[in-house]
């Protein structure tokens, strides 16, 4: 997983929380589109009461799983952004 990947580790309960839920999906390519996802997430920090919401779309010419891994891939990067303030 991406955010395993980037060094992130998954406990229940923990101060930063994530909420994430696909929107829309395109699985075929065309001449305007590639195969992707649009994905919308929230980080909650529980301690301070905070949230930032996040609206991304991904496409990818290595297919759905290709923008998945994508999608996952700028979601953890976002979560290093908004951890690093």
């Amino acid at each position: 997983m991406s955010l395993e990947a980037a060094n992130f580790k998954i406990k229940p309960g923990a101060a930063c929380q994530i909420g994430i839920c696909i929107v829309g999906v395109e699985t075929k390519e065309t001449d305007r589109t590639l195969p992707g996802v649009m994905v919308e997430a929230y980080f909650r920090n529980a301690s301070e009461k905070k949230s930032f919401f996040i609206r991304f779309g991904a496409g990818s010419p290595r297919g759905l799983a290709g923008a998945i891994q994508l999608s996952a891939e700028m979601l953890a990067a976002e979560l290093e952004k908004y951890l690093a303030k």
